[in-house]
C-alpha cells in the first residue's frame, strides 16, 4: 500500500464521523496492521468505503478486525466476530438509547445480559456505586455470544433502557438495511406472541373448543 494514499483516505473517517479524530499514531499503526494482513490500496479503499456507508454510527476508530470484516481478504473466525460484536455492544451502552444490532446473536447477547440499560448502569452510570470491571463484562459477553451462536440462538427485537418507552427512536447499530429487516421481523414475532392462546390452536382443536363451549352453554 502507498502510505500517502492511505493517510489521505483514512482522513475521511473524521469527515463522516465528526466525533472521531484520526491521529498520526492511529494512521501509522493501522497502516502497518493492514499492510501485514496483505491489504492493497484497493482492498483498503473498498473496506473503508463499506465502513463509512454501512456503519452510520461509530464511537471508536475502526479496528483491524473491522477493516477485515468489510474486506474480501478472509472470513473472520467466530472469536474475531465475537470481539467485533462485543465492541459494538460496549459502544452502544454509552448511548443511553434503544438499540438494535444488525446481528441477531448480538441482540440475544444483550437481552440475556439484562438489556442495554443494565449494561449502561453496570459500566457507565455515575450513580452506580459498584460498577463492574469492563474487562470482565467484555469477557462474559464474548463467551455468551459464542455460546448463543453455537446454539443457534438469536433475537430481532430491540433493547430498551429501563424507563424509556417503546415509542422512542431506535438507534440502529451496523448495517441499516439489515436492522430495518430485523425490526420488521421482531414486530411480527411480538404480534404472534401476543395472540390469545386459543387463536394459536390448530383449526381442528379450535373448532372442538367452540363446540364444547356451545354444548356447555346448552346444558
Amino acid at each position: 500500500m502507498d502510505f500517502n494514499f492511505f493517510a489521505k483516505n483514512l482522513a475521511k473517517l473524521s469527515f463522516n464521523f465528526s466525533n472521531l479524530t484520526v491521529t498520526e499514531g492511529y494512521i501509522k499503526f493501522m497502516f502497518a496492521e493492514l499492510q501485514s494482513a496483505g491489504f492493497t490500496d484497493q482492498d483498503f479503499l473498498q473496506s473503508l468505503n463499506a465502513i463509512i456507508n454501512q456503519e452510520k454510527t461509530l464511537f471508536n476508530l475502526p479496528t483491524k478486525a473491522m477493516f477485515l470484516n468489510y474486506s474480501n481478504k478472509k472470513i473472520l473466525t467466530d472469536d474475531q466476530k465475537a470481539n467485533i460484536e462485543v465492541g459494538k455492544i460496549i459502544q452502544a451502552a454509552q448511548i443511553g438509547a434503544p438499540v438494535l444490532f444488525d446481528d441477531e446473536i448480538t441482540n440475544e447477547t444483550v437481552h440475556r445480559y439484562g438489556g442495554i440499560g443494565r449494561l449502561t448502569f453496570d459500566l457507565f452510570d455515575n450513580f452506580n456505586d459498584s460498577p463492574r470491571d469492563r474487562v470482565w463484562v467484555e469477557k462474559e459477553l464474548t463467551e455468551n455470544w459464542l455460546s448463543y451462536k453455537a446454539s443457534g440462538l438469536g433475537s430481532p427485537i430491540p433493547s430498551y433502557p429501563k424507563g424509556l418507552g417503546h415509542d422512542r427512536p431506535i438507534k440502529f447499530i451496523g448495517n441499516q438495511e439489515k436492522c430495518s429487516e430485523l425490526l420488521a421481523k421482531g414486530r411480527v414475532s411480538i404480534q404472534y406472541e401476543s395472540k390469545p392462546r386459543e387463536l394459536c390452536l390448530p383449526i381442528g382443536d379450535l373448532l372442538k373448543k367452540i363446540a364444547n363451549n356451545n354444548q356447555n352453554q346448552n346444558d
